[in-house]
């Protein structure tokens, strides 16, 4: 690497007016457009791989699996490692971000799971998700498939059901909002104890 020509206060003016516009992007589209602009293939590359060892070293992953995995040298992974445990601050932020967004997706793949199989279950009956999407109403649909399946399900998919209330609990909005209706509606229905 080469030494700087700026020093001191101008190289932080200019280091700051950088962080500032990455600030700025508001979409993956606008990241795409600003990163083909700023660096070059091999310097896209090469940073998508430095996020991603940093990512499977943050789980622990091990330095010859993510050799494999990625094509690196074991020099690589250990700078990373490096700058992980001495000033890692700002990988972990973005890596564990993208941890809790993959999470949320995992979670409400999960109730979509779960309203498929209930619709599946009941059939086209005005309490099948697919008959109240015809109807363009969700929201007693939620309600009506909600009181039906919480009085007749079996234990097992009882628990499973609130597991997955469970793992929402710390999701903000809609989430929170489900299980209080939920259990304020419907809890005297379960065959099984709610914690």
């Amino acid at each position: 690497m080469r030494r700087s020509r700026l020093e001191g206060v101008r190289k932080n003016e200019l280091i700051l007016r950088f962080c500032e516009m990455l600030s700025q992007i508001k979409s993956p589209n606008e990241s795409v457009e600003f990163i083909k602009d700023l660096l070059s293939p091999a310097e896209i590359e090469m940073l998508a791989i430095r996020l991603k060892v940093a990512e499977y070293l943050i789980l622990n992953w091990d330095y010859q699996k993510i050799r494999q995995e990625l094509k690196v040298g074991f020099n690589t992974i250990a700078r990373i490692k490096t700058w992980l445990d001495v000033s890692g601050a700002g990988y972990r932020k973005l890596i564990e971000r993208k941890q809790k967004q993959e999470k949320i997706a995992k979670l409400g793949e999960k109730v979509v799971e779960a309203l498929d199989s209930v619709d599946r279950a009941i059939g086209d009956s005005p309490l099948s998700y697919s008959w109240w999407r015809r109807q363009g109403g969700l929201s007693q649909f939620q309600n009506e498939m909600a009181a039906h399946w919480l009085k007749t399900a079996p234990s097992r998919k009882q628990r499973r059901f609130l597991k997955v209330l469970q793992e929402a609990r710390q999701k903000p909005g809609l989430f929170k909002k489900i299980e209080q209706e939920l259990r304020v509606q419907f809890e005297p229905n379960l065959k099984v104890k709610v914690d």
